[in-house]
């Protein structure tokens, strides 16, 4: 899930859903509420641990965490490359397109009405949606409240689309220009703790990032579990079409003119054109190969 965090396009509810624990997931967040954060903070930790499922969150937090601090910087070294970053961003593609496949093959029953909530998630994507390969405006906020409370309020949809089966959380830093910004605070952080210095700007960033996380997963938690009980199809089919109606935002190919970015088409002479088609498939192959070998494993017995 943490590898799945930090690649905009394979949603960390995709990969939860996939290796079988995704009800789980939702089930032990929803024991997070005042009562138990109050017992927290209050050093009443006993009882805290025995009112959540700790031997469920330890482990995949620390994995989660072991994938930031891992793989930051490999991934902040990729996206700073120009050529590097369309090689990304064409893995990035193909991810959506496996995700788009996997979200709509959870519908159960296929009626006229959902193809309405469809068409409204790609009108919606689609509006959202931008270049994130084009030059940052976030950073300007001439105020820092509103600079972290634009942080916070990313966190908190952030986390919401993590625990959607088919909606990327980074997905949704990148529609909303945060997400260069974060993984270079996470890099800068991590780096410094590994020289003994503790970097108070990059703390910052990730602290509201993380307040915003922390809200929205103890609220979202409920909500989603709701609608997916509820009304499981119309949600899938909104979320399908969300990430087909953004999916521009992750396209390769960009022009850069003065105050106009643009996408673009390579020929199909390009060597270009074939090396980000190469790119895609894999990223394709990476969802479908996880799914196989889910299935060939026992591991979902665990948590039904």
């Amino acid at each position: 899930m943490g590898t799945a965090d930090l690649i905009p396009g394979i949603s960390g509810g995709t990969v939860a859903f996939i290796l079988g624990f995704y009800p789980a997931l939702l089930s032990n967040l929803k024991a997070f509420n005042l009562t138990t954060i109050q017992l927290f903070f209050k050093g009443n930790w006993e009882v805290f641990f025995k009112k959540i499922s700790w031997r469920f969150f330890i482990p995949l937090f620390l994995g989660i965490g072991t994938a930031f601090i891992t793989l930051a910087n490999f991934f902040y070294y990729l996206l700073s490359h120009e050529m590097y970053k369309m090689f990304v961003y064409s893995t990035f593609f193909g991810l959506i397109l496996a995700s788009f496949y996997f979200c709509i093959r959870q519908i159960k029953q296929w009626k006229g009405s959902l193809l309405i909530f469809l068409f409204l998630g790609c009108f919606i994507g689609f509006f959202l949606s931008g270049s994130p390969m084009a030059k940052s405006s976030f950073i300007h906020f001439s105020s820092p409240i509103y600079f972290h409370g634009w942080l916070m309020f990313s966190g908190l949809l952030a986390v919401c689309a993590l625990l959607l089966p088919g909606l990327s959380g980074s997905y949704v830093l990148t529609l909303l220009d945060v997400y260069p910004k974060v993984i270079e605070a996470l890099v800068v952080f991590v780096n410094g703790l590994a020289l003994g210095t503790f970097d108070v700007g990059s703390f910052t960033i990730l602290g509201s990032l993380a307040l915003g996380i922390v809200i929205g997963g103890i609220a979202c938690a409920r909500m989603i579990s709701w609608l997916l009980s509820k009304f499981p199809n119309e949600a899938l089919a909104v979320l399908s079409g969300f990430m087909i109606g953004a999916i521009r935002s992750v396209w390769p190919f960009w022009t850069y003119e003065p105050f106009l970015v643009q996408p673009y088409i390579p020929s199909l002479t390009s060597p270009l054109l074939w090396q980000a088609a190469f790119f895609s498939v894999i990223g394709i192959a990476v969802l479908f190969g996880m799914e196989i070998l889910v299935k060939k494993s026992s591991v979902k017995k665990h948590f039904n």
